[in-house]
């Protein structure tokens, strides 16, 4: 059942798996709440932030590593306007506050960013001290107006000070009730995941795995974006429980009971996005034909302060046992539940891994496939199958914080931004992807592999040996650089892509800072992305093939213009060839750059043009320009590097 508000308004819907229960036998029900904020007001306007930037200075902190935590922090330093409040803290052995909390007037700002800069590694890992005291300075400028919260940085594990994950929690969740939110960040392979989680869920915050040192600057930007579009914060969901009932919460969302009330505190909500939470009931059998009542209160606080409360209920008719096993089950419900169960399980499944306890880690995710395979698509099934067979045998640090992250936003229902390293080897994109050397490869259908299965984008794919004579071997000896996958349309198209090459960066995932007025629509032939392109005000189609070294034009379009030397490259069944190169004008929308082009062997020139597509656009383009390639929605941005 649904109470809505206003159509411009929260809304509140309730649901359950089936609308009935057993007056015979205990019933499992599974209760799904959705609560959808509003989108963005026109009016634009946010509540001011109150943040305490906390970073791990400590020894293992030192050299690329921190000078990225220090562009990070600075950066966030930027994005604050004068009714923001900020503190910086910084932890090793010791803790200092480098900065104490105050409004980002444009003098506070200069001396922040000076301190920042100056931040030095050396030391052990006081986390505890270093959070406290950030929580602290969050505190001490906290109004009813502010949204207040400390981001917790670290690369290791909390080796001095308070170091138990409970008790490290129980703060959290008691910080979180005066009112000040943590979010945890873990840089690198050394820090403990589970206490991190265990923080940012008590806390009310977010966790983030940053893989790697360039994702720091992303991933803070990230967070940043997510607090200025909180619509409604301090959230509570109190749901009054019948005598009878025990419930159980998934995801971990911290909760507690009082009476007969169970109280789960979900902390802030986010502009456009709904938020649902998963209650699992154990009813008693009911020896009366009365209908049970679960009333289900949201309460929570607007950008105005306005105290926000709105009310639904769901109701269950008392059957048999044998009509309640007969009475339709919301399958759709349970497939998104099954989604947030698996998860749960995979990360107690992990945190067994991590202990040594594989053969246990194994049978805990394999009897939860077991429990909940009616209730899962084949995809999924097979990626625990993966899991469990990859937990038997040991996982490395990388791969476990990875499944870690991915199931952890599953349970909060959150797309996984994933962030890697990319180089330019021989004019190639090759990423480095969980110690997979990946060959970034739009211009070929289908993904080629070293091995026959792999696990990316929470999934697990079937990789092809070959493909046209493709194959990992060919490609690494051309390149000159040994390459384990070629990552080709089929798994590029599920979501989009953001390659920065000047940056070292390619990331997969979405980027809501993007403006749809200013990008460009591309279809595609066979997966193959296209472009429309002018030549000299001339409009062409263009295959946009981040697989070729160089961009290549149809034999009559290169003639006008002017040469600059030869070049070589090569192409599977033709093997090495040489080619003149020129310098042709391009543009794309408002966009103009020159780009060297090639003229292909004429048999694999006519092979390729015969669509009517007369030029191939290679990696040069995306040395000149940030590239966002949106599969999905068709479409294309470029912004200037």
């Amino acid at each position: 059942m649904k109470k809505q508000t206003e159509s411009n308004e929260i809304q509140l819907a309730v649901k359950s798996d089936k609308a009935v229960i057993s007056r015979e036998k205990k019933t499992t029900r599974i209760l799904e709440i959705s609560i959808t904020p509003p989108e963005k007001d026109q009016s634009n306007t946010r509540a001011p932030l109150n943040l305490s930037l906390v970073l791990d200075r400590s020894g293992s902190m030192s050299g690329e590593k921190l000078d990225y935590v220090k562009r990070a922090a600075i950066h966030v330093l930027d994005l604050l306007d004068e009714k923001d409040q900020a503190s910086v803290v910084v932890y090793n052995s010791e803790i200092q506050t480098i900065v104490p909390s105050g409004n980002l007037t444009e003098i506070f700002r200069k001396q922040a960013i000076h301190k920042v800069s100056t931040i030095q590694s050396g030391g052990s890992t006081n986390l505890s001290g270093g959070w406290l005291k950030g929580c602290e300075q969050v505190a001490s400028g906290a109004d009813g107006h502010t949204i207040n919260r400390a981001l917790l940085l670290t690369d290791g594990q909390a080796n001095e000070g308070i170091q138990d994950a409970e008790e490290l929690a129980t703060h959290a969740r008691e910080l979180f009730r005066r009112g000040v939110s943590t979010s945890c960040f873990g840089v690198g392979l050394g820090y403990d995941e589970h206490l991190l989680e265990g923080m940012a869920n008590n806390g009310g915050g977010n966790f983030h795995f940053l893989e790697t040192i360039n994702a720091i600057p992303v991933v803070f930007e990230r967070e940043f974006n997510e607090l200025v579009d909180i619509t409604l914060r301090d959230v509570e969901l109190v749901i009054k429980l019948p005598k009878g009932v025990r419930s159980y919460v998934a995801a971990g969302w911290p909760h507690e009971f009082k009476d007969d009330r169970m109280i789960l505190t979900l902390g802030g909500l986010y502009v456009g996005r709904t938020q649902k939470v998963y209650v699992t009931l154990k009813i008693d059998p009911i020896s009366t034909e009365v209908e049970p009542l679960f009333p289900v209160t949201l309460r929570g606080k607007d950008k105005n302060e306005y105290i926000v409360e709105l009310a639904g209920e769901i109701r269950f008719a008392s059957v048999s046992s044998d009509e309640e096993e007969k009475s339709a089950l919301d399958q759709s419900l349970m497939e998104r539940f099954t989604v947030i169960e698996m998860a749960d399980k995979a990360n107690e499944a992990l945190k067994h891994e991590r202990e040594g306890d594989r053969a246990g880690a194994s049978k805990i995710l394999n009897r939860s496939i077991m429990d909940h395979q009616a209730n899962m698509s084949a995809p999924m099934r097979s990626k625990f199958q993966f899991m469990a067979s990859q937990m038997e045998q040991g996982l490395d640090a990388n791969s476990r914080k990875r499944y870690h992250q991915e199931e952890y936003f599953n349970k909060r229902s959150r797309d996984f931004i994933r962030d890697y390293r990319l180089e330019l080897i021989n004019g190639h994109l090759v990423a480095q992807i969980e110690k997979m050397s990946v060959l970034i490869d739009t211009g070929i259908p289908i993904s080629i592999g070293d091995q026959n299965q792999w696990h990316f984008l929470n999934k697990v794919h079937d990789l092809s040996s070959s493909y046209m004579g493709v194959t990992p071997e060919y490609i690494s000896r051309m390149t000159g650089s040994h390459v384990n996958v070629i990552l080709g349309a089929d798994i590029l198209k599920m979501q989009p892509v953001t390659i920065h090459q000047k940056q070292q960066r390619i990331t997969f995932g979405e980027n809501n800072s993007l403006d749809p007025s200013k990008g460009f629509l591309i279809s595609d032939f066979m997966g193959i992305p296209i472009i429309k392109t002018s030549i000299d005000k001339i409009q062409t189609d263009a295959f946009i093939d981040t697989g070729s070294k160089l961009s290549y034009v149809e034999k009559s379009i290169a003639a006008p213009y002017p040469t600059s030397g030869v070049d070589s490259d090569f192409y599977p069944g033709i093997g090495e060839f040489e080619t003149q190169i020129y310098e042709i004008p391009f543009s794309i929308g408002t966009f103009h750059f020159t780009l060297r082009c090639g003229v292909l062997p004429d048999l694999l020139g006519k092979a390729l043009f015969v669509t009517g597509k007369k030029v191939i656009l290679g990696t040069e383009l995306f040395e000149k320009f940030e590239v966002v390639l949106d599969f999905p929605e068709k479409m294309i941005w470029l912004k200037n590097c």
